[in-house]
């Protein structure tokens, strides 16, 4: 087998020649016996489209109808699940979409009838004219003159063969049985994806939260796909040119296992992990789609305020005081069965709600979560707070002298504010990414060392203040 040549049309040419005679079959919907999918979070799905199809011994030329408009050509495999008597000799795609643009363009160069319509009367009269160019507009030759707009509207006496109302797959093949044949035609295509999104509920004391997930799937693909099988996939597969490597691995998750009742089932499947819809499902065309993922109630939560600094100023001087400083409000779980879940957490976004005194539900900021394993940490965003603020001021900087000119030394010392207009004291994280090889050689509160960060947890009492004051040294 030679090796794929893609452009709009491409094929597999096989050592077997083609008869002169090629009888052509039509295939649609209706010899559709099962349709499964396998979506992707990168706008992606691998489609696995089983037809009824009539066969004849021979060269066939089998149309596939009702596939998707944003099919990936190149990724098309066939297979003949009744006999296995055929072979694949040429696969093509065509999608040369009927619309006024393409209808004019393909009469270039032939004549076409331009009716015009008296407003005052409603007679309408015609002239012939000649379609001389569809390129950024239209050129119409008329009588002795040329119009570069129409002077009324055109009447095409027919649709030209090569415009289709809907793309078709070609897939042309050697036969040997004339018995109707089972095929599954499998392919990837662009335009159907879904992605997880979090509701997670707090309480009162925003300790706890009632986490669920849902599942949307979008369907772009220009198509409809009608009882569908849908199983989706969380993680990253890696996506070169080599796709149909992506679409071999896929295939090995079989559909024939369906959930009893109504949840989604999750397993493992290679590095990634599966989910399979309980139900068959319709997906129409330019349609998003919901389903319960998971749920999870009382789960242990802690709410933190953060300062993050940064590791620009220790390399160099900075006089000026940085006043109202963002403290991010960030929500952090362990998912683990202890603190109520335990689950894999497909990444999307969370987005967090409360009740306020007046029993309303109020929104009060989203993250974006990351695919998060059984026994992983999750910490996320989830505003920033009115009530708490901060300042930084560096009180000093020197560079120190060195016998070594590559090796740069510098100490620094530093004065952080942290003010708390809320009627409870808060504890903040100050955060500090110092670069290089660092010490701290001085400090009013101890530090923790997290990879290349300094971490202060600082008490702020109620209504107050408190200051936090470090010197350190950067190699």
């Amino acid at each position: 087998m030679r090796p794929f040549r893609h452009s709009l049309l491409f094929s597999l040419i096989f050592v077997t020649p083609l008869a002169f005679a090629v009888t052509t079959v039509q295939t649609g919907k209706n010899d559709q016996k099962q349709v499964s999918l396998t979506i992707y979070e990168r706008d992606m799905a691998l489609v696995r489209d089983i037809r009824q199809v009539p066969m004849h011994n021979g060269a066939v030329k089998i149309r596939f109808a009702d596939v998707s408009e944003r099919i990936q050509p190149e990724t098309v495999m066939l297979k003949d699940m009744s006999s296995g008597r055929i072979s694949v000799a040429q696969i093509y795609f065509d999608n040369n979409l009927l619309s006024p643009q393409t209808l004019l363009e393909s009469y270039v160069g032939k004549k076409v009838k331009v009716v015009k319509t008296n407003p005052t009367t409603g007679a309408e009269t015609e002239e012939q004219a000649e379609v001389l160019s569809a390129q950024g507009g239209i050129v119409l030759k008329i009588g002795n003159r040329i119009e570069t707009s129409v002077p009324g509207r055109i009447v095409y006496d027919h649709v030209p063969n090569g415009l289709l109302a809907k793309p078709v797959l070609t897939v042309e093949i050697n036969s040997n049985t004339s018995q109707r044949q089972q095929l599954e035609l499998d392919y990837l295509t662009n335009g159907i994806g879904w992605n997880a999104n979090y509701v997670a509920q707090l309480n009162d004391k925003e300790n706890r939260m009632n986490l669920s997930g849902w599942a949307a799937i979008s369907n772009n693909s220009g198509s409809e796909f009608k009882n569908a099988r849908v199983q989706l996939i969380a993680g990253n597969p890696n996506i070169t040119s080599g796709r149909p490597i992506l679409m071999a691995a896929a295939r090995s998750a079989k559909f024939d296992a369906m959930p009893a009742n109504n949840e989604i089932s999750q397993e493992s499947f290679a590095d990634y992990h599966l989910y399979t819809l309980p139900q068959k499902v319709t997906l129409a065309n330019n349609q998003t789609r919901q389903y319960s993922l998971l749920s999870a109630n009382d789960v242990k939560v802690k709410k933190e305020w953060v300062l993050n600094g940064g590791n620009y100023y220790y390399r160099s001087r900075m006089p000026n005081v940085s006043d109202n400083l963002p403290v991010n409000i960030t929500v952090t779980f362990r998912n683990t069965k202890g603190d109520r879940l335990g689950m894999p957490l497909p990444g999307g976004t969370v987005r967090f709600y409360q009740t306020d005194n007046h029993g309303n539900q109020q929104f009060l900021g989203e993250s974006q979560m990351s695919h998060t394993p059984v026994n992983g940490a999750v910490s996320l965003k989830m505003g920033e707070s009115f009530d708490v603020t901060g300042s930084r001021k560096q009180t000093e900087y020197k560079m120190l002298p060195s016998q070594d000119q590559t090796v740069r030394t510098v100490e620094s010392a530093y004065e952080i504010v942290l003010k708390n207009a809320k009627n409870n004291s808060v504890t903040v994280q100050v955060k500090e990414p110092i670069p290089g090889s660092w010490q701290i050689l001085q400090e009013n509160h101890p530090h923790a060392k997290d990879g290349m960060n300094a971490v202060w947890n600082i008490k702020v009492p109620a209504n107050g203040e408190s200051t936090l004051n470090y010197r350190v040294r950067v190699e």
